[in-house]
């Protein structure tokens, strides 16, 4: 709904009102931490309609005020820690809804090789507390990020022992948690599938 094609940056060479092209090299060679203020014009605004069903609203939560709002409002919980504090203030709270949480494994032919793959592509998760959510700039999230390589991923699921991905899940059953959803990072999709399908699951569900 914007009016024209994408608009330049501002100080590209191009007159974004106007959609001028101007010199994309001009942005790459601007400093990283280069601020472009300036407007965009719009055409035909309006509001998608609301969809005919009423679609359930899962709140994330990573603290009991959270879980608390998630029973007012929500229609379900969603996070990422298996904390049974989280869902204890949920439902007594009143929350009657599911609760969902989100977690990441890594299989890899070996644990060296999978913990090598999760610092490259998403060190960031091991950032503690609200760290993640504080920095700034890619820059300073980067050399923390840059920190946590040095150290162990916590949890488990790293590598093939299907042993170290069902010490990954059950903290989340014990816990209580209605669903749990893992992404494999990184590659060997089928492979992780074959194990949580013949190995992981299998052990869960008995």
């Amino acid at each position: 709904m914007l009016g024209g094609r994408w608009p330049l940056v501002r100080g590209a060479g191009g007159d974004a009102r106007r959609g001028r092209p101007g010199d994309p090299g001009a942005v790459r060679r601007r400093p990283p931490s280069t601020t472009a203020a300036g407007t965009t014009p719009s055409t035909r605004p309006g509001c998608t309609p609301r969809p005919r069903a009423n679609w359930p609203v899962y709140v994330s939560a990573f603290g009991p005020r959270a879980a608390r709002l998630a029973a007012d409002l929500g229609d379900g919980l969603v996070t990422t820690a298996p904390d049974p504090e989280l869902l204890r203030a949920y439902r007594e709270s009143g929350g009657t809804g599911p609760t969902l949480a989100g977690t990441k494994a890594c299989w890899a032919p070996d644990e060296q090789r999978a913990v090598a793959t999760r610092h490259r592509l998403w060190a960031s998760e091991h950032l503690p507390g609200e760290l993640n959510q504080l920095l700034p700039t890619r820059g300073t999230s980067s050399r923390r990020s840059s920190w946590c390589r040095s150290r162990r991923p916590p949890g488990g699921g790293n590598g093939p022992d299907p042993q170290a991905h069902l010490a990954l899940l059950r903290p989340y059953v014990e816990a209580g948690f209605d669903e749990v959803y893992v992404g494999q990072i990184g590659g060997h999709v089928e492979e992780f599938f074959a194990c949580y399908r013949d190995r992981v699951l299998p052990e869960l569900a008995g």
